[in-house]
C-alpha cells in the first residue's frame, strides 16, 4: 500500500509539468453521503440562463445567488453608497467579496441582454450494457427536458424514467410562471417554496456535510420557484401566487398531488422518496396517496439590513399513517399535519444573525439560531439547532438533518485566507439524539481541516475528515437471532489533490485519499484511493477522461468519487470493494447544438456481497438552444 501512494505521488510530480480549476459546485457535492444535487443545477442553471442584474436587483433577486446573506448585503449597500457598477470588476472594491467572486461571475451581469424568445431542450439517454436488445429500453435511463422563455412569461416540462422502470413517461413535470405587472409572479403547475432555515420549507443548499464549511449560509431565499427537477416526490402540484411591494413579500399557494408510499391495510407505512418504479412492489407504491397541502410564506424588509418572515404550512392525507414503520414507533401519525414558523435576519456590517422557531399541531417545537461572518481574510459561521421527537414537517431541508426531528446540536466552521496564496479552512458539527425512543439521522461528531495553496497554474488541497456516530448495525443476539443495535462507528479520510493548469486548454487533476473505520472495539480496516483526470477545454471540443484505483473491501471504508459528466449532472460515484474505475467524456459543440457522450466502466478484483454491479454504461446527450 505505502509502495503504491510513493509510486502515485512521484507520478503526479511529473504529471505537474504537463489540471482545469476545480469545479466550485464539484467542492460543493464533495461528501461523504449520497448527494442528488439535481435541484442545486436548476437553481444556478435558471441563474446562468437569467442572470442577476446587478444595478437593478432587489434585496430578495440578491439572495439568489450562492453566497451568504451579509455578503449580499454588502453589494446592495456599496450601489446604494457609490452608484452604479460600471463593470463586474468593481465588486473587488468590497470587503470580504474576492473570494466569492469566483462562484458567483457566472450569474451576474451590469447590462442584461435585451428580452426574446429563447428555446432550450436537454436530451439524455444513459444505458448499462444490455445483453439483447428488446432490454435496451428498460435498462435505459431516459431524461427529455424542454423550456420556452419570452419576456416575463416562461414553461417547462421534464420527462424522465430511471433505468428498469417500463414507462417511457414514469415521471413527468412541468409549470407555467408569468410575471403579468412588475412585483407579481404566478406559478402553475409544479413548484416549490422556501423560506426561513428550512424548518417548514427547505431549498437545494441543504447538503450533507461536504468541504464547504460556508454552505450552510447559503440557504436564505423566500418565495415560490418553478420546479423542473428529477425530484420526483419533493414539489408541491397546484398553484402559487407571488406579490412582491416595496418591503413587503407574500406568497400563497395550493397544491393537490399524489405521492408514493406502502400502505397496508389501509395505513401508510412509509412514504419512499427513491422514485424508483421497477418492481411490482414498487409499482404497488407508485402515486398510491393523495396529497393536499395550502400554505404561506411572509418576508417584510422593514429597514435594509432587516428581514423578518413567517410560514405557515398544512398537509391532508387521503389515509391515515400507521402508529409503526416497520416495527418502529412512527415520528407522524394520523392525515393532517400542521406547521408554522417565524423567522429573522439582522445585518450590522460584517456580521448577521438570524434563526427560526416552528411548531406543529401535535405540539412538536424546532428552532436554529446563529451567526456569520465575513471579512476581508475570513468568513465564520455557528449554528445552534434543537428539532423535538414529536416535531414532524414532509418538506423540511434543515441544516443537519433534513427532516428536522429529534436531533441537537451546533455547528461551527470558518474559511481564513492566510495569504493570497494560502487559505485555511474547518468545521466541527456535533448531533444528539433527544429520544432513544424514537428513530433520528446522522447522530454523533464530524471534523473537518482542510487547506489550500493556490499559484498561478497549480492547486493544491488537502484535508483531513474525522467522524464519529452512533450506527444501525445488524448483530446476533445470544439465541442466535439477527437483530437491530446501535454501535459506535469512527471513520475518517484524508485526502489530497493537485490540480495543474500547463495551458489554457489543458488540466490535470491527481487526488490520493485513504480511509479508516473501526466500530466499538473492533477495527474495520483502511482503504485507499489513486485518481486522475485529464481535460481539454476548448471553444467548441471538450474531453474529459479520468481513472480511479481504489481498494475498499468493508462498506464502512466506502469512498464517494466527484467525476466529470454531461452539462447539468455531477455524479457522486460511490467506490466499494478494490478494482479500477474508468470513463471518457467527450462533448462538442456546432453552433446551438451541443453533441455529449460518455463511456464508463468498472473491473472488480473483488466484490463484496451487496457491493457495485454498475460495472458498464453508454451515455448519450443533446443540448440545443435557440
Amino acid at each position: 500500500m505505502i509502495r503504491k501512494i510513493f509510486v502515485f505521488l512521484a507520478w503526479i510530480a511529473v504529471a505537474g509539468y504537463c489540471q482545469v480549476p476545480a469545479d466550485d459546485l464539484e467542492r460543493l457535492a464533495e461528501s461523504d453521503e449520497t448527494v442528488d444535487d439535481n435541484s442545486l443545477f436548476e437553481q444556478l442553471d435558471q441563474l446562468a440562463r437569467r442572470p442577476i442584474d446587478l444595478n437593478r436587483a432587489t434585496t430578495q433577486e440578491l439572495a439568489e445567488l450562492p453566497i451568504p446573506s451579509v455578503v449580499s448585503a454588502k453589494i446592495l449597500n456599496y450601489r446604494i453608497k457609490h452608484g452604479p457598477f460600471q463593470s463586474i470588476e468593481d465588486l473587488l472594491k468590497i470587503r470580504g467579496l474576492s473570494a466569492y467572486l469566483p462562484q458567483i461571475q457566472p450569474f451576474i451581469v451590469i447590462e442584461p441582454p435585451a428580452a426574446k424568445i429563447h428555446a432550450s431542450g436537454r436530451h439524455r439517454l444513459r444505458n448499462k450494457t444490455a445483453k439483447s436488445s428488446d432490454q435496451f429500453f428498460l435498462a435505459s435511463q431516459v431524461y427529455n427536458r424542454l423550456r420556452v422563455e419570452w419576456k416575463k412569461t416562461a414553461c417547462g416540462i421534464l420527462i424522465e424514467k430511471d433505468a428498469g422502470e417500463a414507462a417511457f413517461d414514469d415521471f413527468v413535470t412541468g409549470h407555467i410562471i408569468s410575471e403579468p405587472v412588475t412585483g407579481m409572479r404566478i406559478i402553475l403547475g409544479d413548484y416549490t417554496v422556501e423560506a426561513g432555515r428550512g424548518l417548514v420549507f427547505g431549498g437545494p443548499f441543504s447538503l450533507p456535510l461536504g468541504t464547504d464549511p460556508m454552505t450552510p449560509a447559503k440557504l436564505k431565499r423566500t418565495g415560490a420557484f418553478p420546479f423542473l427537477s428529477a425530484n420526483e416526490n419533493f414539489p408541491f402540484r397546484g398553484a402559487a401566487l407571488q406579490f412582491h411591494r416595496g418591503p413587503l413579500l407574500l406568497c400563497v399557494f395550493g397544491s393537490d398531488k399524489r405521492r408514493d408510499a406502502s400502505i397496508e391495510e389501509g395505513q401508510v407505512v412509509s412514504l419512499p422518496e427513491d422514485g424508483l418504479h421497477r418492481t411490482p412492489a414498487e409499482l404497488r407504491r407508485r402515486k398510491a396517496l393523495r396529497e393536499c397541502s395550502e400554505g404561506m410564506a411572509l418576508l417584510y424588509n422593514p429597514f435594509q439590513n432587516l428581514r423578518l418572515g413567517a410560514a405557515t404550512l398544512q398537509n391532508r392525507f387521503f389515509a391515515p399513517f400507521a402508529d409503526e414503520e416497520y416495527g418502529k414507533p412512527r415520528k407522524f401519525t394520523g392525515n393532517k399535519n400542521r406547521l408554522g414558523s417565524l423567522f429573522g435576519e439582522f445585518i450590522l456590517e460584517d456580521v448577521a444573525l438570524f434563526g427560526e422557531a416552528a411548531w406543529c399541531m401535535a405540539g412538536g417545537t424546532a428552532w436554529t439560531f446563529g451567526a456569520l461572518g465575513n471579512g476581508a481574510d475570513y468568513d465564520w459561521i455557528l449554528i445552534r439547532r434543537r428539532y423535538s421527537p414529536d416535531f414532524f414537517s414532509f418538506y423540511a431541508s434543515a441544516f443537519g438533518e433534513p427532516k428536522a426531528n429529534n436531533q441537537e446540536g451546533f455547528y461551527l466552521g470558518g474559511e481564513y485566507r492566510l495569504s493570497p496564496v494560502l487559505q485555511a479552512s474547518f468545521y466541527y458539527d456535533q448531533a444528539k439524539k433527544m429520544s432513544v425512543f424514537q428513530p433520528s439521522g446522522a447522530i454523533g461528531d464530524v471534523l473537518m481541516i482542510g487547506l489550500q495553496a493556490k499559484f498561478s497554474k497549480m492547486t493544491v488541497r488537502s484535508r483531513l475528515k474525522l467522524r464519529k456516530r452512533s450506527e444501525n448495525v445488524k448483530t446476533l443476539d445470544k439465541f442466535g437471532n439477527l437483530v437491530s443495535a446501535e454501535a459506535e462507528e469512527q471513520r475518517g479520510t484524508w485526502r489530497t489533490e493537485m490540480e495543474v493548469r500547463p495551458h489554457r486548454f489543458i488540466t490535470v487533476r491527481n487526488a490520493v485519499e485513504l480511509s479508516f473505520a473501526s466500530r466499538a472495539t473492533r477495527r474495520l480496516g483502511d482503504g485507499s484511493l489513486l485518481s486522475c483526470r485529464l481535460q481539454m477545454n476548448m471553444r467548441s471540443l471538450r474531453m474529459s477522461v479520468g481513472s480511479s484505483f481504489f481498494d475498499a473491501s468493508n462498506y464502512a471504508l466506502r469512498f464517494y468519487q466527484p467525476e466529470s459528466d454531461f452539462p447539468g449532472a455531477l455524479p457522486l460515484v460511490m467506490l466499494y470493494g478494490q478494482g479500477v474505475r474508468s470513463y471518457a467524456v467527450l462533448a462538442a459543440k456546432i453552433f446551438a447544438l451541443t453533441l455529449s457522450a460518455k463511456y464508463e466502466q468498472t473491473v472488480y478484483r473483488y466484490r463484496p456481497a451487496g457491493g457495485n454491479d454498475d460495472n458498464r454504461r453508454i451515455s448519450l446527450q443533446m443540448d440545443w438552444q435557440w
